[in-house]
């Protein structure tokens, strides 16, 4: 167990970081591309690949208990909504999706490496690789959900362009759920930068945050359009 410790470590800080880069940005399609080859659709791809699939499974499905409740206390009617879904990864939240019986789901992805397998799982719904950070959205969407991805995002630029992004194409009473929010902004490691709720707000001035949820050891908002705040 020390030496797994001591090996993770070692690429993470090391090894990966000369890889893919260490400075203001790294090479995000290449290293989400490399890791998912390598976990394929298992929930270590996505999450965190320092603990057993097992235990990452146990989180899922408390996060996802938590997710679901949070649509039906919007009173959200899953067959009815628009859906966009940014870094999907393993398509765990697409499985979601089908089992609610949503029919316009669209989902992106800076890398296309699983495409193939999740187009066979979920032949109805739409698989495009983009990257939100670079890349104009298209549409309109009552939903857009970001699960597991702005941590990723560690260029500051790159971030606000993502957001603007997502609020160019959430309808006039659309729902954007955001996870995970630190206490702190902070960089981490190399892929990863914590987004404290006070950074988000920055870029959300004229929307309306919800109070922040537990979710995974971190927290969760929803954001809406709107001139009243709940958050101050």
């Amino acid at each position: 167990m020390i030496f797994g410790f001591i090996s993770r470590a070692f690429r993470k800080k090391i090894v990966e970081p000369i890889k893919y880069g260490n400075k203001e940005d790294y090479n995000v399609e290449k290293y989400w591309h490399d890791r998912f080859l390598k976990y394929d659709l298992n929930i270590k791809g996505a999450s965190n690949d320092g603990i057993s699939e097992e235990e990452n499974y146990r989180m899922y499905k408390w996060a996802e208990t938590i997710f679901i409740n949070i649509l039906r206390n919007k009173n959200l009617n899953p067959k009815t909504l628009k859906v966009l879904e940014i870094g999907l990864g393993n398509g765990f939240y697409t499985n979601i999706m089908n089992q609610l019986k949503v029919k316009n789901y669209t989902a992106i992805d800076i890398t296309n490496i699983l495409f193939s397998k999740l187009e066979s799982k979920f032949p109805k719904y739409s698989f495009i690789k983009k990257d939100v950070t670079q890349e104009k959205l298209e549409g309109s969407y009552d939903l857009i959900i970001m699960m597991d991805v702005i941590q990723h995002i560690v260029n500051d630029s790159k971030l606000e362009f993502a957001f603007n992004n997502i609020k160019s194409c959430l309808s006039d009473k659309g729902i954007f759920i955001l996870t995970p929010i630190n206490k702190k902004t902070q960089k981490h490691l190399f892929y990863i930068k914590w987004r404290s709720l006070e950074n988000i707000k920055k870029n959300f001035e004229d929307y309306n945050i919800s109070e922040p949820i537990k979710f995974k050891g971190e927290l969760l908002i929803t954001i809406q359009k709107s001139s009243l705040k709940s958050v101050h």
